[in-house]
């Protein structure tokens, strides 16, 4: 079974997770893997498009990915256990000229794993 949701609205982050447990009756893993990637270059790009592309950036791939991880630990701290995997890529290290806010949510979802972490 699949169940969608839009990690950039909160309650749909809190009702995939209540959907989850409600079909399955708990949530044992949980793999971040959402993420959008626009181009927007300093050089060429316009202020509104370099704004709008932060903005969506970390919307998405950040604050959605912290609320969402945020609802799966409750259920999991409930049950007695769980696990959550965050992914991320050479970005965090690296940056890319075209596309600085996907690298700053890189490094922003890095620190979010070891400050949640073990």
């Amino acid at each position: 079974m699949i169940i969608r949701a839009d990690i950039t609205d909160a309650d749909q982050s809190r009702e995939l997770v209540e959907n989850v447990v409600r079909d399955y009756g708990r949530l044992d893993a949980l793999i971040n893997n959402a993420a959008i990637f626009e181009l927007h270059p300093i050089a060429t790009a316009g202020y509104d498009e370099w704004r709008k592309a932060w903005q969506n950036t970390i919307n998405t791939n950040l604050i959605g990915t912290a609320n969402l991880t945020f609802c799966a630990a409750q259920q999991m701290i409930r049950q007695g256990g769980g696990k959550i995997i965050n992914v991320s890529s050479p970005g965090a290290f690296r940056g890319g000229h075209d596309d600085p806010a996907y690298g700053a949510r890189q490094t922003g979802l890095n620190a979010m794993s070891q400050a949640l972490g073990p």
